[in-house]
């Protein structure tokens, strides 16, 4: 179960952290149950107060889960984001191991000079039982960097990108494709060479977005899915892909929103979803477009 608080919260954060880790310690894994970790752990990072060592804690523990399903690149931002801001050594610790296994994944020669970095971190953590799992955890790490570079990781790269690359090759095609509007036809496409059956002509972006119940799965701005959660500073009740869309959500609407959020089940009509949300942030943007009310009324008439 996600949270629904609209603030920072360092215990609805652990809670989530908490719920991700029970996941994520069963021994048997499907991409359902991924999905579900990665949603739990994003709602961990969106509650926990920035710069403390809870929001250090849920980036860390999303690094694990996206080494575990082979995204290296994505696991590497988590682990920085983490280092960043965490001052335990035995964190830090963990954290550089999971970026060398990242590192040698993708063939990178800064492997070894990152397990320097960890004999170094090492050095400062206290003897005891959880120095003894941190050294077992830096001899695997230092075997993955012995033993062959897994040469099939970049296919896996490949193959993640796809997806991407199909929607790239649309745009490249919009070329062929031009908008027109006739009195007999309204508004309409042109092709101007032959096209094939299923083959994708045009991606059009979405105006707003407002999906609560995935909120911690795809960007609140751009509904890209959230590999890279960027929290608001503020609220919980929105996430975001990359520090581009926050900028532009604040921009464009969330600067209002923001402090709305927490009363925003007063807007909610069962009957209704979402869309009485949706409806105030699309409200925003307009009145932020046109200046004022009244020149948002003269526009529509």
């Amino acid at each position: 179960m996600y949270s629904f608080v609209s603030g920072k919260n360092d215990l609805v954060s652990a809670k989530s952290r908490s719920d991700g880790n029970k996941l994520f310690t069963v021994k048997t894994h499907n991409a359902s149950v991924h999905y579900e970790i990665l949603q739990l752990y994003n709602d961990s990072i969106a509650c926990a107060p920035a710069g403390s060592e809870t929001l250090a804690a849920a980036y860390a523990n999303k690094a694990a889960i996206l080494l575990h399903i082979r995204k290296f690149r994505e696991c590497i931002t988590q682990v920085d984001k983490a280092f960043k801001i965490t001052t335990s050594s035995s964190l830090k610790v963990k954290l550089l191991c999971r970026r060398v296994q990242c590192l040698t994944a993708l063939g990178s020669p800064d492997d070894t000079k990152y397990l320097e970095k960890v004999r170094f971190w090492l050095n400062k953590v206290d003897g005891g039982m959880k120095k003894e799992a941190l050294i077992k955890l830096m001899s695997k790490s230092e075997l993955v960097v012995q033993n062959k570079r897994d040469q099939n990781s970049m296919k896996m790269e490949k193959k993640n990108a796809k997806s991407m690359k199909t929607i790239a090759e649309a745009e490249e095609r919009k070329d062929f494709v031009e908008i027109a509007y006739s009195g007999k036809h309204g508004s309409h496409l042109i092709a101007s060479k032959d096209i094939r059956p299923g083959e994708i002509l045009l991606v059009e972006k979405s105006l707003s977005i407002i999906n609560p119940a995935q909120k911690f799965a795809y960007c609140g701005h751009c509904s890209s899915f959230l590999w890279d959660l960027v929290p608001c500073d503020f609220c919980s009740s929105v996430c975001f892909c990359s520090e581009q869309c926050k900028t532009e959500a604040w921009q464009y609407y969330h600067d209002v929103e923001c402090s709305i959020m927490p009363h925003s089940s007063l807007l909610h009509v069962p009957t209704r979803g979402p869309y009485s949300q949706l409806g105030l942030r699309i409200l925003i943007m307009a009145l932020k477009q046109s200046g004022n009310i009244t020149n948002l009324k003269n526009s529509i008439k």
